[in-house]
Order: C-alpha cells, then sequence, then structure tokens
C-alpha cells in the first residue's frame, strides 16, 4: 500500500485528525512533513510566485519536505465546505501549484464543493478509495469513523481555546477564563495563527507576557454562523465568516479584553473583513489591533508590539477600575506583565 504525504500547512490544521484516521482506515500509511522552520519556508519561498501569501509558500515548502519520504501527496480542491460559501481561491488551486513543482511526489487530489453536492465529502472519500483500489464498502466505514472523530478533535479545539496544539494534546480547561490574566482573542486562519513559522510564536509570547490567548475555533462552526449571520449581507466566505463570527461572540458577550488579528499579507478576504471586524470593535470599546505577517516579518518587532498592546490593556483595566474579562484582577494582569518584560532575553 501506498505512504501517503500530508503537508503541515493551510488546512492541515482543520482537517488532519479526519484525514489522517481516514487514512489509516483503508489501511494507508500516512506521513507529515516536519514542524515549520526558516528552511522549509525557504524552500517555498523558492518555488511560489511572487503574488502567493506566505501561507501557500509555507504550504509549498512542506510539500518539497514531506515529499521525499510519500509516494503520494494528497492535496484536495476544497472548493467548499458549506453550502452558498467558498473557500480562498488559492485554496482551490493548491493541486495545480504543487503539479507545477518539479520533482515533487504525484499528488492525490479530490474536489470537495458543496455548493454542488450535498454529500461532497463522501462522495470525496470514495473517489480517494477508488483510486487507492479500496471497495467502496471500506472506504465509507472509513469516512464514518473519520467523522466521527473529527466530531471529537472538535470538542478538543474548544477544550483547548482553540488551538490545534492543545486539542491533540487533550489538554483541558485551556480556554477557560484564568484568574488575574486579560483575555485576548487572536483572530487569524487556523493556518496562520497555529503555524509559529508565520506567526513568530505569537500563543507563546502572549502567555509569556501573562496573558491568555484564545482562537476562534474555541467557539463552535454553527454558533459563529449564527453571529456573523447578524451582518446585512451574507459573507461568501466561510473561513471570513468564522472570524467575524467569533470576533462578535466574544465582543457581545465581553469574554475578551482586546483582539489581535493576524493576517498575512496580500489576504484579499482577510482585509475586507479585517475592517468590519475592526469598525465593530470600535463601536464597542474593545481594543483591536491588526498584525499583518509576511516573509519578511522580523519577531523583535512584532514582541515589542505585543508587549505594548498588553500594557494598554492592564493600563486601561487599571484606569477604569475593573477587572479583565471574566472577573480577573487588572493589579496582577499587570504584575505578570511588568515580571515577563523585565525577565524576558533580548530577541
Amino acid at each position: 500500500m501506498s505512504v501517503i504525504g500530508i503537508p503541515r500547512g493551510m488546512l492541515f490544521y482543520e482537517f488532519y485528525p479526519m484525514w489522517r484516521a481516514f487514512f489509516e482506515g483503508l489501511g494507508v500509511t500516512v506521513v507529515t512533513s516536519q514542524r515549520s522552520s526558516r528552511n522549509v519556508v525557504d524552500a517555498g519561498i523558492l518555488c511560489a510566485v511572487d503574488e502567493a501569501c506566505l501561507p501557500v509558500k509555507v504550504f509549498l515548502g512542506h510539500c518539497l519536505d514531506v515529499s521525499r519520504r510519500s509516494d503520494m501527496l494528497f492535496v484536495p480542491r476544497i472548493v467548499s465546505v458549506e453550502p452558498g460559501a467558498y473557500t480562498c481561491p488559492k485554496i482551490l488551486g493548491l493541486p495545480d501549484m504543487v503539479n507545477a513543482i518539479p520533482g515533487v511526489a504525484p499528488v492525490l487530489t479530490v474536489v470537495v464543493d458543496y455548493t454542488k453536492r450535498r454529500f461532497a465529502a463522501l462522495g470525496a472519500a470514495l473517489e480517494i478509495g477508488d483510486k487507492l483500489g479500496v471497495s467502496r464498502l471500506r472506504a465509507a466505514y472509513a469516512y464514518a469513523e473519520a467523522v466521527a472523530g473529527h466530531r471529537r478533535f472538535a470538542k478538543g479545539l474548544a477544550k483547548g481555546g482553540g488551538w490545534f496544539a492543545a486539542a491533540c494534546e487533550g489538554a483541558e480547561g485551556s480556554g477557560a477564563p484564568v484568574h488575574g490574566r486579560p483575555r485576548v482573542l487572536v483572530l487569524g486562519h487556523s493556518y496562520v495563527i497555529n503555524d509559529e513559522a508565520i506567526n513568530l510564536g505569537m500563543k507563546d509570547h502572549l502567555e509569556r507576557l501573562g496573558s491568555q490567548a484564545v482562537a476562534p475555533e474555541s467557539i463552535s462552526c454553527d454558533l459563529a454562523g449564527r453571529c456573523a449571520a447578524r451582518l446585512p449581507k451574507r459573507l461568501f466566505w466561510t473561513y471570513e465568516k468564522r472570524l467575524y463570527g467569533s470576533a462578535s461572540h466574544y465582543m457581545a458577550r465581553g469574554l475578551c479584553d482586546g483582539i489581535i488579528q493576524v493576517m498575512s499579507f496580500g489576504c484579499g478576504p482577510d482585509s475586507l473583513i479585517s475592517e468590519i471586524i475592526r469598525r465593530e470593535a470600535a463601536r464597542k470599546r474593545v481594543p483591536y489591533m491588526a498584525l499583518i505577517v509576511d516573509e519578511h516579518t522580523g519577531e523583535a518587532g512584532t514582541v515589542t508590539r505585543l508587549e505594548a498592546y498588553l500594557d494598554m490593556l492592564c493600563r486601561r483595566a487599571v484606569a477604569r477600575g475593573s477587572a479583565p474579562a471574566e472577573g480577573g484582577a487588572p493589579v496582577e494582569a499587570r504584575a505578570a506583565v511588568d515580571g515577563a518584560r523585565a525577565g524576558a532575553t533580548t530577541i
């Protein structure tokens, strides 16, 4: 049986547990690329067009990395994951971009498009089974088991504050508010906020500086969709709808002290939704900061901005005589930030 390589990028952080369970259910060996590093990023940059965003460049670097240990690369063409909405155009074109890389392993791809097929994912699973020479009955059973596992993974995301690593490690309670620590909603696509080479270790920096970081996946897709439905016009991008719905939910219920949105340079959908979120945050007086990253972004400058932002959150809480979200203590939070800054090493 073939060895299937899954690149650690793009929708990996949404569907990898399901993909892995499905292929293992077919009796296929699954390997993944190593974690993002400077070498992976540089390799992707060399084989990508200049107009590609940083996550796409990183994804191509992961394809090169895992290709060395794989008979085939699994790169699905995910057009839509729900009726009436679409993914990013660059996600649609991933199989073509990977196929254009010289020397890369053959690409195993299928089309997933819920705008045309009600059971698009099941149809794709059966098609994969046909391509791998597996019976449709076995493919359907493997798909059902994978979907059940994916639901458990989604629940783990909520318990882990929406972070991929926490969900995979089975961490519990990290999504609950922590006394004395300002709570920051880190908005961004899963492949941005979970990849340390792209976001420069933002989650670790925020926690080191005394705050609690939560991600959009800490609430369900259904809840985010209901919150986004309050907009006067329906959003046609699934993942932008997820970002807005999460921000709206947290701001409306006072569940966060501030919002940091991490965007990759050149992302068209993000440039639109970030402005909508920024205006709503201004109306609700929730501090908002946008961080735009590309391959030239420096970690030292990013850390400086995070320090200033968290210091502002704590000063704001003290000046208003209120605690951070969910009953935290502003004086304790300020002390945590000061202590982290005093003990931080220079980058």
